[in-house]
């Protein structure tokens, strides 16, 4: 039983890795599509991407199928399942992580961006804050990541309410500008 274990064990990670290849192949066409000037190539490259991000679900599905404790794995199958725009499916795969690592920075990070897709605003101010306490560089993704969302939501507010998405913006905006006038450190040491 524990060599079975221990074979199952292997192979999760081997999963695990595929689907990591499989996800930065994915980035790297994603990227790629963004910064041509072509829309047919824009469009093969879309479409490369999707398919690697599809592949990337299976191989970490499988690979938590096999190992039910790589934190990691479920951390990435819910990055690329938000990725293909299934943020709910993503929320649980974040669960499963932080469930296992507590604290897990990137979880963090990603679960909010998957929050912010469904505009579940108050919880992305959360995850903020407590990433801005775990990881200030994490915490300036998660800001980006939500300037760029905010300004979407201005010529398509995808049922997010006017005032809501000012309440939302100020709050980031004056989240940004505390978090460049805070030393690098000083949030380490304290629970808020």
């Amino acid at each position: 039983a524990r060599k079975a274990k221990k074979a199952a064990a292997a192979k999760a990670l081997e999963l695990y890795e595929q689907g990591r290849q499989q996800s930065e192949s994915g980035r790297t066409a994603r990227k790629n599509a963004r910064e041509t000037a072509s829309t047919v190539l824009s469009r093969s490259l879309e479409r490369r991407a999707r398919a690697a991000f599809e592949v990337a679900v299976e191989r970490y599905q499988e690979a938590v199928g096999l190992d039910t404790s790589l934190h990691q794995a479920w951390n990435e199958l819910g990055y690329a399942r938000r990725i293909l725009g299934n943020n709910e499916a993503s929320l649980e795969a974040y669960g499963k992580a932080l469930a296992l690592k507590p604290g897990y920075a990137p979880a963090i990070e990603y679960r909010a961006e998957a929050l912010l897709g469904l505009g579940r605003l108050d919880e992305v101010e959360e995850a903020y804050m407590d990433l801005f306490r775990r990881d200030r560089g994490l915490a300036k993704q998660l800001a980006e990541a939500s300037t760029r969302w905010v300004e979407a939501r201005r010529s398509d507010p995808m049922g997010i309410s006017p005032e809501r998405l000012e309440r939302f913006s100020t709050w980031l905006e004056n989240r940004q500008g505390l978090a460049g006038k805070a030393p690098a450190g000083s949030s380490s040491s304290r629970r808020w």
